[in-house]
């Protein structure tokens, strides 16, 4: 594949990713009115902490298996080698998420009394850990369709476990279920999305897995998963530290400028399933390094502007969007809208540890990394309080970033000075447009002159790719 159709097809199966993203997003948004008025605050609050929990801990009992699965189809010349690679993937997944449940069930009590403190909702607490194996089942299935690069298919069956979920879920608290009748519809929804996920990826599950094929995945997958859950777990024990510090407000404010700077993450993701396939099946040589450094830079500087550019207009937007009250989560939002740039930036560099067999760097970095954000958020946010927030999230992600950097540099071709050069400019702005919400003296102004500049600059980027046209299949 030439690097122009590379880039082409990376294009195109971002945006249909990124597309399948917002629609899910959008849907799961439209329930939420009816869920907070049909449940009481407490009830809506005791669901969200099931499905949460339910979330995270199928992310965890999944390995991050999807990674190694990708690189093994990818180098694999032989179709029945590679149909084998994704059988391995899939039973080996469902092994461990049901391996998870059934340790994880004769303590559902310590879950609901220990981390909800909600003694009377051990029945939550079963389903949140039985919707790990379904859950984690059907999941495994659906990346089987993008490892091999069938984006439609991967959309397809995402949005209709999706929309199994929600609407069981709304349909059970109509009825009277309560907040168990929220996870009780994920469970049933996601139940019917395993049995159409079976009937697309039949030839898959049909085949028998290699013992040995599996145990490699499961290993190398392991070395990836603290890149994917250990930020996400460091964000709830900031959550803790400002709930403990600065009091609810606080964990409101927080909680707001997270939401609206995981706007980023549609983008992100999109960009990662996309970009996840087809890099990890490039072999080493001296056009993948070239190829991945362009990419560097190039998504590097799109995502950071884009980035700034949502923290310029952030006190503007979060008017708009939340009303008055939540100003201080302005204050926030430009340190984890570029921490979370960062992180989409730093998916380049964990494929190319993929590629290069460096995976166990990327667990070193991202514990590193949180190290950092979690430690400097435990020192100065009962000082500073939530300015220290955003800095703190830079910093983890700088670290984590420029730890990967230097342990997969050789793979990539890149000048250090352009990467530094970027990462100081938009660490250096972040900061700069905290400062402006902080001490906010009338300089709105600046603020938009920053974002039109922003904007600037994304046009001409952007303008000699319009003139381009799409290859020709040959």
């Amino acid at each position: 594949m030439t690097e122009q159709r590379f880039s082409w097809k990376l294009a195109g199966d971002s945006a249909l990713y990124g597309t399948s993203a917002a629609i899910a997003k959008a849907l799961a948004l439209l329930t939420v009115p009816y869920l907070t008025r049909a449940l009481s605050p407490e009830g809506y609050g005791v669901a969200d902490l099931a499905t949460s929990t339910a979330a995270l801990l199928t992310l965890i009992a999944m390995f991050s298996g999807d990674i190694p699965a990708a690189r093994a189809y990818g180098i694999s010349a032989d179709p029945r080698e590679r149909t084998r690679v994704l059988s391995s993937y899939v039973w080996v997944t469902i092994v461990v998420t049901c391996t998870v449940a059934l340790l994880l069930l004769p303590v559902a009590h310590v879950i609901a009394t220990g981390a909800w403190g909600e003694a009377n909702h051990i029945g939550l607490a079963v389903l949140a850990v039985l919707l790990v194996p379904v859950s984690g089942a059907q999941a495994a299935l659906a990346q089987t369709q993008r490892i091999q690069s069938h984006p439609r298919r991967f959309a397809a069956l995402a949005l209709v476990d999706l929309l199994a979920q929600l609407g069981l879920a709304v349909g059970l608290v109509a009825a009277g279920g309560g907040p168990l009748g929220v996870i009780l519809g994920f469970v049933l929804g996601s139940s019917i999305g395993l049995v159409v996920a079976l009937v697309v990826a039949w030839r898959v599950i049909i085949v028998r897995p290699d013992p040995t094929v599996a145990r490699d995945l499961l290993v190398a997958g392991m070395k990836f998963l603290p890149h994917v859950t250990m930020f996400v777990i460091a964000d709830w024990i900031v959550r803790s530290v400002v709930a403990n510090s600065v009091g609810p407000s606080g964990v409101a404010q927080l909680g707001l400028a997270i939401r609206v700077a995981s706007v980023l993450t549609l983008v992100s993701a999109a960009f990662a399933m996309a970009f996840g396939p087809v890099g990890l099946a490039r072999r080493r040589s001296d056009e993948t390094s070239k190829l991945f450094g362009r990419l560097l830079l190039t998504y590097g500087s799109v995502s950071t502007a884009g980035a700034l550019l949502l923290a310029a207009v952030g006190p503007e937007l979060l008017r708009s969007v939340a009303g008055p009250g939540y100003e201080d989560a302005a204050i926030v939002l430009p340190g984890f809208a570029l921490a979370y740039a960062i992180a989409g930036t730093e998916y380049i560099l964990v494929v190319a540890a993929g590629v290069s067999n460096r995976a166990s760097r990327v667990a070193l970095a991202a514990a590193l990394g949180v190290g950092v954000q979690v430690m400097l958020s435990g020192l100065l946010v009962p000082s500073i309080g939530l300015a220290a927030i955003g800095p703190a999230a830079i910093l983890g992600r700088a670290v984590s970033f420029s730890l990967l950097l230097s342990g997969v540099a050789e793979t990539l071709s890149f000048r250090l000075s352009q990467v530094a050069s970027l990462g100081l400019a938009a660490v250096g702005t972040a900061l700069g447009v905290e400062l402006l919400i902080l001490h906010d003296t009338g300089w709105w102004q600046i603020r938009w002159v920053l974002a039109g500049l922003l904007l600037a600059l994304g046009w001409l980027a952007v303008r000699p790719l319009l003139g381009q046209r799409s290859p020709r299949a040959s």
